[in-house]
């Protein structure tokens, strides 16, 4: 953890220079350039950094993190002393075995943990409460099964709401832990055949993305949210209602947990799925209901944002 938060910080740092316009001094310090390990022949050369001059708002920072990139958002939430630009975080299946819920004192401890065994101590965990950051958690409906992992989220959106900040936790159904990353549209049938998820790829990702993009609609200043909406205007997936009835038909066996889903009728149901895929990939608006797309399990009461 300690490393990913000094990545935070170096990226801070970078972002920071370019935006000062420093940006052609990073270029010949930069150590990927040929010839180096992990390199490549184009590097940083040829970007006219002075279009980046000025040009990022280093003040309303939105941290987003897949997996256990999560915690790390989460952990920078925390810390609003060292990172008082976080103005926003956005989890995206995040891994509960970095997070134990201590409910009682309702609060966060993060602990590294590898199949439950931590790996420090826990006198030597972070704690505290998570300040007032607003929240925004997409699952996928793989973790959304895995119910200790699918507590942590809703502990630390109730948690979030509680210090006075709007929170949303939602689940995209018919899809699995890889199908927020590229790997889900690069390797689409491995995927779909191993994973069990029968969402189009395209789809899925789109539709965290127009999440994503409806909470910083709210969330960013008025002047950034202006910019943001003269080409995204929202298709309401936040505003809709919390579903209480969710269904459980894709549910695992306990062996498979987190990993895969269940496909009752697979043969049947990829027949009909291939040509929901194409309609899927290209659709601006969530169907209706919502929850035959999307399923909501946190949201802010009536009146907040």
């Amino acid at each position: 953890m300690k490393l990913r938060i000094a990545e935070l910080e170096e990226a801070y740092s970078v972002m920071s220079r370019i935006c000062a316009g420093g940006g052609a001094s990073l270029e010949t310090e930069n150590l990927r350039g040929q010839g180096s390990m992990g390199g490549d022949s184009f590097a940083l050369t040829g970007v006219d950094w002075t279009g980046w001059k000025g040009r990022i708002d280093l003040e309303h920072v939105t941290v987003a993190g897949h997996s256990f990139g999560g915690v790390t958002a989460i952990d920078a939430g925390r810390r609003p002393d060292q990172f008082p630009w976080a103005k926003q975080i956005i989890l995206y299946d995040i891994w509960r075995f970095a997070l134990q819920i201590h409910p009682r004192l309702n609060s966060v401890q993060m602990h590294l943990h590898l199949y439950s065994k931590p790996l420090s101590p826990p006198e030597k965990a972070i704690q505290g409460q998570i300040s007032a950051t607003p929240l925004l958690c997409v699952n996928s409906e793989a973790f959304m099964y895995w119910n200790e992992n699918y507590q942590a989220p809703v502990e630390i959106c109730n948690e979030v709401q509680e210090a006075g900040s709007p929170s949303w936790l939602l689940t995209i159904r018919r899809t699995a832990h890889l199908t927020q990353t590229d790997l889900s549209l690069i390797f689409r049938n491995a995927t779909s055949e191993l994973l069990k998820r029968t969402a189009s790829p395209a789809r899925a990702i789109d539709l965290s993305v127009a999440a994503s993009l409806e909470f910083l609609l709210r969330m960013l200043p008025t002047a950034l949210s202006d910019q943001l909406a003269d080409f995204f205007q929202g298709r309401g997936i936040l505003a809709a209602e919390i579903d209480h009835h969710a269904s459980s038909d894709r549910q695992p066996d306990p062996k498979n947990t987190a990993m895969r889903l269940q496909i009752k009728k697979e043969v049947l149901i990829r027949l009909k799925g291939g040509v929901r895929k194409q309609q899927d990939a290209n659709r601006e608006t969530l169907l209706e209901p919502p929850s035959d797309e999307i399923w909501t399990h946190v949201k802010p009461r009536e009146g907040e944002r």
